[in-house]
């Protein structure tokens, strides 16, 4: 009796210290899992079992909350800490993945290994039975819910699965299922599965190792059926956003099918890195796709592909390859068709036979791809591809031909680039592998109808290119030497003709290099050498010398050339250098006029020659002027020479309320000169002073040049003329000539002096007086307003010797004089030029039509 009860006392005891460590088991391996807001409710347990009435728990990565309710564990130990689990049943629950995993950081392995060893894993349960498990899966903005069944057994080595994907309304309904098994018995894996979904898409894929001492053997076959789409199918493609186009739908009326066979065979042992080299075996691939297949996010495709390659260690003994494929409704090009890139269609031909020795390392395809739609394409190409471990594609005898309706690029300003009827034909040949790539173009042609950016316009535009080379490793880099022809090019600020750009381009884009030359039909001829980094933009440029004998380029350029400016004689040249960088825009330019003659308004000029410098920093404006001498100008009155030196700065923003700082001006004028003394004016002020000083000037010169020839005289003249100048134009106050000393004389002897004198005795005294009058005080204000009256208050002081015995007399005269009228009276009296008469007739006519409209002339 007593060593029963001890027996049973020991069995107790055992079972006791079996629950207690299977509790412990549990709680240890429930506590280092990757969960959180873990809560559970055991049912029953026991020595080889377990029953949870509920299980719940959050998943941390992927995050996935889990509720399951009637889970039961059964094992058997084959240790005391080691237990095997015979089965795993639920009979209800639900899993809610919050967002799929991102793989972003992971990083994947391109060299191929095997597992040692392919036997399942003791710990996957022998029996696992899943009933009415809801999956609820994020499907664009919300959940898509679908029922879980799954029964899986494991019986020597081998895995049987049968799961089945259900309607949430109805679980008894499936939708979808996926069945088959693995066979590990021979230490090699055999896969079977058949995939259906709502009898619309049938897969089955079959895949068999096996090996013997020399080598390892594979066979794999896939059948793949799709009929046109089932409701339900469409109903969940919709909330997938992967729904079919209507269009698609219609002309989806015959079964697609697809199939692959495949007898690969490897020597043993496995070498990775000779696995090509060392590969053997056939590869089959049929797809007849009879109506059209839509690919989501790509288009709806139909027609036929079959392929066929042989190997024999690493060498090709068959090789086939032919296709007639038509792709339609492309989404590939949505994000084209704001730049009027828009193709209907896409026909592609691959062909490929085993006639020029292929091998793995150069894989020969005869392309032939042609677009239709707003963007029409034609492209033959050879293409090379090599399938080792070094992968790459090589292009060659590449001809494109393209037609395109209407090109839009929209630019960093929110200003487009819009071409119309562009066409591109061209040749060239290319290769590419993951880190670099080249392009080697024999030649293009492009043209364009027009040309539209902002406020420019060209028509007829021809681009042709010269063998060129484009690669990419670390950078870009660019070899290319090309011609651009515009017919007509139009702008705000140059005047419609044709123009021509050529240039070539070398270097990368760290260090990139351009020489080129732009000109146009009136002969302006603009060289420019420039160099590029990501840090600055530096150009040099040459105005290719002007020779203004025959033409004026530069007035046949540009609009705001002044109409009235003539040159008919002398040369420009023109160089300059400009220097862009994130934080400093410099440019620095020279114009250098030499000997250069012609008219301006009605002015007649001759030998200009000055230095002229332009700068430009950030936003500040130079420009200086050194020793500007023009030999010669009249307008009624002849002026020269005339010697200049000159300073202007200014804001960029402000260009013409700027500093003007006038070093030296010296007129020579009328015998005499014309001087200003250093000043800097301000253009900000409303009204600027510069004061005259008239040295010299010879009288007998000055009557010369008025149109009456009843005066003459002789005498020098020297003061000061202080011009005032503002916006409402030129003005002198308060101005003062005086003869110098000791005086001249005056002669007035009007032709009719006779008959103005009869009846008249104190006029006949004034022309008897001014006879033959000697002065020795000759002085006048001077004052000139906007409208052009010129007033002068002069005294003479002086006698005639033959009059009265020489008495002395003094004359206060008050003259009122039109100066615009009279410059012109003495320009029509002089010898002009027939286009400078022109001009001042012009002049005469458009001043009667004011007066006669009671407008200020």
């Amino acid at each position: 009796m007593f060593k029963l009860a001890k027996f049973i006392l020991i069995i107790t005891l055992l079972l006791a210290v079996s629950l207690v460590s299977g509790y412990a088991y549990l709680q240890y391996q429930l506590k280092n899992l990757p969960i959180t807001n873990l809560n559970y409710a055991i049912h029953q347990i026991g020595y080889k079992q377990i029953e949870f009435s509920q299980l719940s728990f959050t998943l941390l990565e992927p995050e996935l909350d889990v509720h399951l309710q009637h889970i039961k564990l059964n094992w058997h130990w084959s240790d005391l800490f080691s237990p095997n689990i015979d089965l795993l049943s639920l009979k209800q629950g639900k899993l809610t993945l919050k967002h799929w995993p991102n793989n972003s950081n992971q990083t994947s392995d391109s060299k191929l290994s095997l597992p040692k060893q392919w036997q399942l894993p003791a710990a996957i349960p022998k029996n696992i039975a899943i009933n009415q498990l809801q999956l609820q899966l994020p499907c664009a903005e919300q959940f898509c819910s679908y029922s879980l069944n799954a029964i899986i057994t494991i019986h020597q080595q081998q895995l049987d699965y049968q799961i089945q994907l259900a309607d949430i309304v109805n679980p008894s309904l499936v939708r979808g299922q996926i069945a088959g098994f693995i066979n590990t018995a021979n230490d090699l894996p055999s896969i079977y599965a058949d995939v259906t979904i709502d009898d619309t898409i049938s897969l089955a894929l079959q895949q068999q190792f096996s090996q013997t001492a020399e080598q390892l053997n594979s066979n794999s076959n896939l059948q793949l059926t799709a009929k046109p789409p089932s409701a339900w199918l469409q109903q969940q493609l919709n909330l997938w956003q992967l729904s079919l186009p209507p269009s698609a739908l219609e002309q989806f009326t015959a079964p697609i099918n697809i199939s692959s066979q495949a007898q690969l065979y490897l020597p043993l042992p496995l070498d990775t890195a000779k696995l090509v080299q060392q590969l053997s075996g056939n590869w089959q691939f049929n797809a007849d796709l009879p109506s059209e297949f839509n690919i989501p996010n790509v288009g709806a495709i139909k027609g036929n592909l079959t392929a066929q390659l042989s190997l024999n260690q690493g060498d090709i003994s068959n090789y086939q390859l032919q296709s007639a494929l038509q792709l339609n409704q492309l989404q590939l090009g949505n994000s084209f068709k704001q730049y009027g890139v828009d193709i209907d269609g896409i026909f592609l031909e691959l062909n490929a036979d085993s006639s020029s020795q292929p091998s793995l390392a150069a894989l020969p395809i005869v392309a032939n791809i042609k677009t239709t739609g707003a963007t029409q394409a034609k492209i033959n190409s050879k293409i090379v591809i090599n399938a080792t471990e070094d992968y790459s594609v090589q292009l060659t005898e590449v001809k494109l031909q393209l037609q395109q309706a209407q090109l839009n690029y929209k630019l960093a300003n929110n200003e487009y680039i819009n071409l119309v009827q562009l066409k591109i034909d061209s040749e060239f040949s290319g290769f590419w592998q993951a880190s670099k790539w080249q392009l080697d173009l024999s030649q293009l042609n492009a043209t364009a109808n027009q040309l539209q950016l902002s406020d420019i316009s060209a028509q007829q535009l021809m681009l042709k290119l010269q063998p060129s080379h484009f690669s990419s490793q670390e950078a870009l880099s660019i070899d290319s030497q090309f011609k651009l022809d515009i017919a007509n090019l139009k702008h705000p600020e140059l005047i419609t003709q044709a123009w021509q750009y050529q240039a070539k381009i070398s270097g990368n884009f760290n260090n990139l290099s351009l020489n080129a030359k732009l000109e146009n039909a009136a002969n302006l001829v603009i060289n420019h050498q420039g160099t590029y980094n990501p840090e600055q933009i530096k150009i040099d440029w040459q105005l290719d010398e002007i020779f203004l004998l025959a033409s004026n380029p530069l007035a046949a350029s540009l609009v705001q050339w002044p109409a009235l400016l003539e040159i008919n004689r002398g040369k420009i040249l023109a160089k300059g250098k400009l220097s862009l960088s994130p934080h400093q825009t410099l440019l620095v330019a020279d114009l250098t006029l030499n000997d250069l003659s012609g008219i301006y308004d009605r002015g007649i000029f001759k030998a200009l020659t000055a230095e002229i410098a332009l700068g430009y920093n950030n936003d500040n404006l130079t420009l200086d002027v050194q020793q500007a001498k023009l030999a010669e100008f009249s307008q009624g009155i002849e002026l020269g020479p005339i010697l200049l030196s000159a300073n202007y700065t200014a804001k960029n923003n402000n260009i013409l309320n700027g500093i003007l700082d006038l070093q030296y001006l010296n007129i020579r004028a009328m015998g005499g000169k014309i001087t200003a003394d250093p000043i800097q004016l301000d253009l900000t002020k409303q009204q600027q002073i510069i004061k005259l000083q008239l040295d010299k000037i010879d009288l007998a010169k000055v009557l010369q040049q008025h149109p009456t020839s009843d005066l003459t005289g002789n005498g020098l003249i020297s003061g000061t003329i202080p011009l005032l100048i503002s916006n409402n134009g030129i003005r002198v106050d308060k101005g003062h000539i005086a003869a110098e000393s000791p005086g001249g004389e005056l002669q007035y002897r009007p032709a009719a002096a006779s008959g103005m004198a009869a009846g008249n005795q104190s006029l006949k005294v004034v022309l008897d007086a001014l006879d033959n009058f000697h002065y020795s005080v000759l002085s006048s204000n001077v004052s000139y307003d906007a409208a052009g009256k010129l007033n002068l208050a002069l005294s003479i002081q002086g006698n005639n010797p033959s009059f009265e015995k020489g008495r002395a007399i003094n004359f206060n005269i008050n003259l009122e004089e039109d100066l615009p009228a009279l410059i012109t009276s003495m320009q029509l009296n002089s010898e002009i030029s027939e286009k400078i008469k022109r001009r001042v007739q012009q002049r005469l006519q458009q001043k009667a039509a004011k007066a006669s409209n009671g407008e200020s002339p």
